[in-house]
């Protein structure tokens, strides 16, 4: 069985949303985009590209540690620092919270 956070194929959409905040080279986006949206073995991409398995392996999963980072929120929401009494920033991420899980659950 497959685990949740293991690297498989990802839908094009995603990468592209994804890529432009990585501070990943042209190349290298290419090859994250070989295995991860195209599905191409990362023996064929090594001897491709004169890289190692393992180095393939490492763009991989730096692109799809990115992707997992860039998942958590809402596409629309932004990153604020917010300097605020403690009382008002708990209920403050108390909301927040909320309406993440509120974003990412199923709709009935």
């Amino acid at each position: 069985m497959q685990s949740l956070l293991e690297p498989s194929l990802m839908l094009a959409t995603d990468f592209d949303r994804v890529a432009p905040k990585t501070r990943m080279k042209a190349r290298t986006l290419a090859i994250a985009r070989a295995v991860l949206v195209d599905g191409k073995a990362v023996s064929v991409l090594a001897k491709e590209s004169k890289l190692t398995n393992a180095r393939i392996g490492q763009i991989r999963d730096q692109f799809f540690a990115a992707y997992l980072r860039c998942s958590m929120y809402p596409p629309d929401w932004v990153r604020a620092t917010v300097c605020a009494p403690p009382e008002k920033l708990a209920e403050f991420l108390t909301e927040v919270e909320r309406e993440r899980l509120q974003f990412f659950s199923p709709k009935a």
